[in-house]
């Protein structure tokens, strides 16, 4: 426990430094460990609006330059209706595919990252404006082209 406490002090003041780079802090943490791992295959893209599962989205902005949909509790608006929606969507409720494509063009969103076993249901919504599909772990990275205008 105290070299838990004595790591996210590290991380507190490695983000509080200013002296983020797209390099990740050290974390002995297993499942800190993958999400900084998740996270940093995400920092090798340019900053962008992404989708993420809600405990990703919480670290996303602390790792990379991206700005999160579904992120830290008191800084996302309705964030239960939001984990619902992305809960819908992953488990592939017809209702809540039907309204993707219309968040991600109104929220801006680049890249959407889902369970790779939902993957292909997600990215058949969007047809032909995948660029293209990275899988790290048990996630999927979906890179959107650019919104038609």
């Amino acid at each position: 426990m105290q070299r838990c406490l004595q790591e996210k002090a590290t991380n507190i003041s490695w983000w509080q430094s200013g002296q983020r780079t797209r390099a990740k802090p050290s974390c002995r943490s297993p499942h800190l460990r993958k999400a900084a791992t998740d996270c940093y295959a995400l920092s090798e893209l340019p900053a962008g609006n992404v989708i993420t599962p809600f405990e990703l989205g919480n670290l996303v902005p602390a790792y990379t330059d991206h700005r999160v949909w579904l992120g830290h509790w008191f800084m996302t608006p309705n964030k239960l209706a939001r984990i619902h929606q992305y809960d819908a969507i992953v488990t592939g409720d017809p209702t809540a595919l039907a309204t993707l494509t219309q968040l991600v063009d109104d929220h801006r969103i680049q890249y959407v990252v889902v369970p790779t076993e939902a993957a292909d249901h997600v990215a058949g919504e969007f047809g032909d404006r995948i660029d293209s599909r990275q899988t790290h772990g048990t996630l999927e990275l979906l890179v959107l082209t650019a919104t038609p205008q």
